[in-house]
């Protein structure tokens, strides 16, 4: 069930279980390594920066051809503050409307997803796909969310397109980074 507490991770479910299998493969990183690059988050002097830094942690530790940061305006609405990728310039700054698309089932339900064949996902908002020109063929989505603040949601961090599929491994680094952001906006 997607029905689970802020703390817990959740892959994707389907009926057709081919749709979400996923390959672990995250390399041979080191907690080190992960805890140096999560600390770079933290001594970003601006929240965009934060945003920024974070959404390159997270494509560094589980690779994707693009993605985005997306953080939750006060009316609700999720705004696209950065991304990577080739359509990236197209959609820094895009608002779209609260509980909208994979990302909004993210950030309301608070659990972080990997999705392997999202047109078949109905939470799948593939007007994006339309509007940019861009196929989506995977997704890894995770919130950033206050572990202190059950209730507090700053956005979400998604990538998009791994060269093969994203795996629990690459769902739990992302929800690290995401965390490690959670921390520094939550400091101001």
């Amino acid at each position: 069930s997607l029905e689970m507490d802020s703390t817990a991770l959740a892959f994707a479910l389907s009926e057709d279980p081919e749709d979400y299998e996923c390959e672990e493969n995250t390399g041979d990183l080191g907690r080190g390594v992960v805890s140096t690059l999560l600390s770079t988050i933290g001594e970003t002097a601006t929240d965009l920066q934060a945003w920024e830094q974070a959404l390159r942690i997270v494509q560094e530790l589980a690779p994707a051809e693009s993605g985005a940061a997306l953080r939750v305006e006060p009316d609700g609405r999720l705004r696209f503050v950065a991304a990577t990728g080739p359509k990236a310039a197209g959609v820094v700054g895009v608002v779209l409307p609260g509980g909208t698309g994979i990302i909004g089932f993210c950030v309301a339900r608070k659990v972080g997803l990997v999705v392997s064949r999202p047109q078949r996902d109905p939470r799948f908002f593939g007007e994006m796909d339309r509007i940019t020109g861009y196929a989506t063929k995977n997704v890894l989505c995770v919130p950033v969310r206050d572990p202190q603040e059950a209730g507090h949601v700053w956005g979400c961090l998604e990538l998009l397109n791994a060269d093969s599929n994203f795996g629990r491994s690459q769902l739990e680094l992302a929800d690290d980074v995401a965390a490690a952001l959670a921390s520094r906006l939550a400091r101001g």
